[in-house]
């Protein structure tokens, strides 16, 4: 799992796949949640979800993160 975090806002960003539908997701969460979003943006393969987070990543100096 592709996860990053802003070091502005502080919130989680990561990619994961739906197990039910199979389509890539981006799902974020702010630093004092528990859970991450309920309304995901949804983007059709993991890859593509992956990769427009690492864009996003990178443009925006986030920096990558192995666990929660």
């Amino acid at each position: 799992m592709l996860m990053y975090r802003s070091p502005s806002s502080g919130k989680i960003y990561r990619a994961i796949e739906d197990p039910y539908t199979g389509f890539g997701l981006i799902q974020a969460k702010k630093k004092d949640e528990s859970n991450f979003s309920e309304n995901p943006y949804v983007l059709g393969r993991l890859e593509l979800a992956e990769s427009l987070l690492r864009r996003l990543a990178k443009r925006w100096n986030w920096e990558e993160i192995k666990d929660v």
